[in-house]
């Protein structure tokens, strides 16, 4: 599937690339063995440094059942963003509905680092430049 073609995910794809140095140091649109598409996905190595994508990704077809964990080096962290719509909530409240939140759990024991970008933290910025939208991303990755 081709990856959203959105306001919000557009932009969130553009301080992504200026915060991690470019499109070599991440991807979009992958799919995980349980399934799920992510956003966007990329690694930091033990100094934060970002990782090159060919440096991890896998270039023989992925057996689901045989690779239902992902092998991160020691030191290295695998991040995934996903950005979270008004359909990822409740209604009136920030909860996050529960297939969001098996979806996060999922991901986690695949070996992930998740991180949400939710809608309204975003559009909360709708008025400000890029450079405050890259600083909530670099604040979400700890960078």
């Amino acid at each position: 599937a081709a990856a959203p073609d959105n306001p919000f995910y557009n932009e969130v794809e553009k301080a992504l690339e200026q915060t991690l140095g470019g499109q070599p140091f991440f991807q979009k649109n992958v799919s995980t063995p349980y399934h799920y598409t992510l956003d966007f996905e990329f690694v930091l190595d033990e100094k934060n440094d970002p990782v090159p994508v060919r440096e991890y990704t896998q270039t023989s077809s992925q057996d689901t059942f045989k690779n239902m964990h992902i092998e991160n080096k020691s030191g290295f962290r695998r991040y995934a963003v996903c950005i979270q719509d008004e359909n990822s909530y409740c209604n009136n409240i920030n909860q996050m509905k529960g297939r969001v939140q098996l979806e996060q759990r999922h991901l986690e024991v695949l070996g992930y680092t998740v991180l949400f970008v939710p809608h309204f933290a975003w559009y909360s910025m709708a008025r400000p430049s890029l450079n405050h939208k890259i600083d909530y991303i670099k604040k979400l990755i700890s960078l």
